[in-house]
């Protein structure tokens, strides 16, 4: 007996990825979580942060912050760990250092992605491509060789990552730019 799944089943997690994602960004090695893909925004000042949201440094860094107490943040910024999984105290706030691949990020909108049949063959394949991008300023040094779809959080919202694919290895250099060109994922129906 076949198995079959409709397209609109399929269009769910298509259009969850179009209607939440806001960043592709070029990654150093493989990001496991949304912590070691995302560009979160810089610390700010006198701020309330939910737990799980992420920030970097005004002066960035290698490493990416995850609120592992909420609270409110100080006046003046804290000085960061370097070691994943340290902590600092800021405020009322308690940050935990998390290892960061990011080094390029493009913003991404809703009308980036577009939904449609998929390139494969037999039982309703889906996909869901994104627009190239170009000019994404570069902010580390390193090769990238992947790329993430990430939603990077907010103060009251922590980061989500949605895929991970391999690109050609491309070395990157702070101060440049760099350009995504147009890629898609697609999801086969069940066979």
């Amino acid at each position: 007996m076949a198995k079959r799944n409709s397209p609109t089943v399929l269009d769910q997690a298509l259009n969850y990825i179009k209607n939440n994602a806001t960043q592709q960004v070029a990654c150093t090695g493989e990001p496991t979580t949304a912590y070691e893909a995302c560009d979160p925004a810089a610390w700010a000042a006198s701020t309330a942060y939910s737990l799980g949201a992420a920030v970097r440094p005004t002066a960035r860094n290698t490493f990416v912050y995850e609120v592992t107490t909420a609270g409110t943040s100080a006046a003046t910024e804290p000085t960061w760990p370097t070691t994943p999984g340290n902590t600092v105290v800021d405020g009322t706030v308690t940050w935990t250092c998390r290892t960061n691949r990011a080094l390029a990020a493009a913003t991404m909108a809703s009308g980036d992605f577009t939904v449609a049949n998929g390139d494969g063959a037999g039982n309703t394949p889906r996909k869901v491509t994104m627009a190239a991008k170009s000019g994404a300023s570069v902010f580390r040094t390193a090769s990238a060789d992947h790329v993430a779809i990430v939603k990077p959080g907010n103060a009251s919202t922590p980061p989500e990552l949605f895929e991970v694919t391999t690109c050609t290895s491309q070395s990157l250099t702070s101060g440049n730019t760099v350009n995504f060109p147009t890629w898609k994922i697609e999801i086969a129906a069940a066979t």
